[in-house]
């Protein structure tokens, strides 16, 4: 095909669709479990469904004004966090 998604082998062949039904992380771990029990948290913890993403670094622009942060989904801080090497990690 044009977009290189399929071998030249194959030109007919489908591609395998993805299911649209369910958000889940890496494709493996879904968010109905993910809650927040302490109230003073909920705000600034994004889980609800606009966090849900299949993958957790969505380059987004958190930090271009204040409290912004607190709408980036609490798995793409997390990974982040992880990803910064050197002082303050």
């Amino acid at each position: 095909s044009r977009l290189g998604l399929l071998p030249p082998s194959a030109p007919h062949a489908t591609p395998r669709a993805m299911s649209t039904t369910e958000v889940k992380l890496f494709g493996r771990w879904g968010y109905e479990d993910v809650m927040v029990a302490d109230l003073s948290l909920v705000d600034y913890i994004a889980v609800k469904s606009n966090a849900h993403t299949f993958l957790p670094h969505t380059q987004g622009r958190y930090q271009k004004r204040a409290f912004r942060k607190a709408l980036c989904p609490i798995v793409e801080r997390l990974c982040c966090s992880m990803m910064m090497h050197g002082r303050n990690n």
